[in-house]
């Protein structure tokens, strides 16, 4: 959207920013990898004329900035055709704090992109985008659950872990463009591959509710690299008051993975080594046509829908003992050794008439949506020898309708659908997601899912009193025809689904009112929210029904007393418990977390500018530093062509940051690294 003056144009502009720093000593051996110097270095040149444009950029550092995620797929959502390889297993990484990332974020980043548009002519243009992300990321925690198992039994486990992930993607775009008045046409063709591994030491501690006990070193590397080409095209048509849209996609994506882990077993010296391999391909192709009726405030909207996904899955898991070894709390030799592989494709075919209605009458609105599919499944399991192939009809309707008045809206909602297997439930082997657990997920019969789920909500919105308001509540119910089952050796679990039944029901309730002043160009915010969950589980082969509950309520505000000197406060609280059904409310542990948030900016001179930020984290279960304290300071001073910037984070040299929150029925608490002052 710029104009260019023709001055400007076919000349080249370099922007560059360079910086340095220290992380502080904070006594803590642990921190191994947050010491030592900070960089941080940007480089952008651009280049602007009549019929082209290009921007080629470097950026790196190692102060905490995720420079990936400025990486941007514009018209994603458009372009993309679905492919999502099938793969379970993983390494067990140290868990995230839920902090800002910043806090800790170890890494060591490089990121460069090349973008450029070649304009053919007036309403037609060529675009290529390149880029390559690298990342070496180090991330340090401790973690503890405690695991229902019964009424009165748990499986207490703790771990210590210390990963390092290397990351290396490479990912390009091409797209040609026509964007006339009769019409729109776009072809788009995209690629990316990067091949990422991670690696994990711990130290395992685990003490089971029949009085056995262990404690492990273990040590995990995970490859898993992937790769995915597709091509999209895409064109609507004028025909009158009327359009027609066609789509066509078609890709191909493939994840050759290999998780290695070695268990050392401190009881008996020894060390038993466990190889999982996943080799998952995936082709999906989609094609849809729509067509647009008008008449009024009438409109209908008619398409066929045709999609096809085939998942090839092919896994083999594998242990090796070295050395003797008296306990076997991981042992295989249980399982069957056909049991250990899967060789199958699991293929999906879906015609969908799709049909839509949208009236508008005055401040009233009704949309009707009704598509029917004719969904078809084709399972070839060449372990087992098997072949089936189902077939379902399938009807997802959907209603909504919102009315305005003046400064006032309401909306409502309700939507159904169904949802006939995925290829993480037809699995007949065994697979190792983790060195934690083995599962596999094969039935007599597919897994089938119906979702319920209905909203409401009512909104003020008034610019001249500068008063927002709005309060919403929602329902959802899921069911489904399979559960699974968890049964536990030691500190390691084996799931299996299982035919039965099981339901679950989500009920929330929210809402928010910000009202702005022109005293002292103050604001004010303010928000709430319940929620509710009742689910079942299954362990030991018996099933406990559940429930959870939250609260949340917080504020806060802005204020400016004068015109170089601004405060902003907010605050939050929240309330978490979880009991099995027939269990008093009152006897569930209870999970408080509060934050509370102070931020100070002074504008000194219009060319120097000093901020000041105190955080408080707090949660109650945490054993010892319930409260972790956070303080940041920057200063930003113009000079010319330059601005210069320095910050301080972390001022009070805060180590470790712990979280606890509710998993179902059990309990887990992770503790994070910090990056230091």
């Amino acid at each position: 959207n710029l104009k260019l003056r023709d001055s400007a144009k076919g000349t080249v502009a370099i922007n560059s920013m360079f910086g340095g720093g220290y992380n502080l000593p904070n006594g803590d051996k642990r921190f191994g990898g947050l010491k030592g110097g900070l960089w941080a270095t940007e480089l952008v040149g651009m280049y602007f004329a009549k019929t082209r444009q290009n921007m080629t950029l470097y950026k790196g550092n190692n102060t905490g900035d995720d420079v990936s995620k400025e990486l941007t797929a514009h018209y994603s959502s458009v372009n993309s055709v679905g492919l999502y390889p099938f793969c379970p297993t993983g390494a067990i990484l140290p868990s995230g704090s839920g902090l800002p990332q910043k806090r800790t974020f170890d890494n060591r980043s490089h990121v460069l992109t090349a973008n450029h548009l070649e304009k053919v002519d007036k309403d037609e243009e060529l675009t290529f985008n390149l880029s390559y992300y690298d990342d070496n990321i180090r991330r340090e925690g401790d973690s503890r659950s405690d695991i229902f198992l019964s009424d009165e039994r748990s499986l207490l486990t703790s771990e210590t872990m210390t990963s390092q992930s290397h990351i290396h993607n490479l990912s390009g775009q091409a797209r040609y463009c026509r964007n006339a008045f009769d019409g729109f046409l776009a072809n788009v063709l995209k690629f990316d591959a990067n091949w990422n591994s991670d690696d994990v030491a711990s130290r395992v501690d685990w003490s089971s509710p029949d009085g056995r006990n262990g404690g492990e070193v273990v040590n995990q590397h995970f490859d898993r690299p992937s790769l995915s080409v597709s091509n999209t095209f895409n064109t609507i048509r004028n025909i009158g008051k009327h359009n027609l849209d066609l789509h066509f996609s078609l890709g191909y994506s493939q994840r050759p993975n290999t998780l290695v882990v070695g268990i050392d077993s401190l009881a008996s010296a020894s060390l038993t080594e466990y190889v999982q391999d996943v080799d998952s391909r995936h082709i999906a192709g989609n094609f849809h046509t729509n067509f647009r009726l008008t008449f009024g405030g009438f409109k209908a909207s008619y398409g066929i829908v045709a999609h096809a996904s085939l998942h090839g899955v092919e896994t083999c898991l594998s242990s090796e003992e070295l050395g003797q070894r008296q306990t076997q709390p991981h042992n295989l030799t249980t399982f069957q050794p056909h049991n250990l592989l899967n060789d199958l494709w699991y293929n999906t075919y879906e015609v969908t008439l799709g049909q839509h209605y949208t009236y508008d009458y005055r401040r009233f609105q009704v949309n009707l949506g009704c598509p029917l599919s004719l969904y078809t499944q084709m399972l070839d399991d060449r372990i087992r020898d098997s072949r089936d192939t189902y077939t379902h009809l399938l009807v997802s309707p959907t209603l909504s309708m919102k009315y305005y008045w003046r400064d006032w809206s309401s909306s409502m909602s309700a939507s159904y659908n169904k949802t006939v297997g995925d290829p993480g439930g037809i699995y007949s082997g065994y697979i190792m997601h983790n060195y934690r657990s083995f599962q596999r997920s094969y039935v007599d019969q597919l897994s089938e899912t119906d979702r319920f789920g209905a909203n409401i909500s009512v909104s003020y919105r008034n610019a001249l009193t500068a008063t927002f308001a709005n309060i919403g509540a929602s329902y959802s119910r899921s069911r489904d025809n399979q559960i699974y089952g968890y049964d536990y050796d030691g500190a390691t679990s084996v799931v299996q689904a299982v035919d039965q039944h099981t339901t679950s029901d989500n009920y929330s309730v929210s809402g928010e009112l910000n009202k702005g002043f022109d005293w002292l160009q103050s604001s004010f915010r303010a928000f709430g929210g319940y929620s509710s969950s009742n689910s079942e589980r299954l362990v030991g082969g018996e099933v406990y029904p559940f429930s959870s509950r939250t609260v949340s309520v917080g504020g806060g505000g802005t204020i400016t007393p004068l015109p170089w000197l601004n405060f902003v406060v907010s605050s939050g609280y929240s309330w978490n418990w979880s009991f099995a059904d027939g269990s008093s409310a009152d006897m569930a542990q209870t999970v408080r977390t509060a934050t509370q948030r102070f931020k100070m900016n002074m504008y000194v001179t219009k060319q120097l500018t000093l901020t000041a930020t105190v955080e408080d984290n707090y949660n109650n279960l945490t054993q010892t530093d319930r409260h972790a304290w956070f303080g940041d300071v920057q200063a930003k001073f113009k000079l010319g062509n330059a601005d210069l910037e320095l910050e301080v984070n972390n001022v009070f040299n805060q180590k470790t940051y712990t979280r606890v929150n509710y998993s179902g029925l059990d309990i887990h608490t992770s503790s994070s690294c910090l990056r230091p002052m």
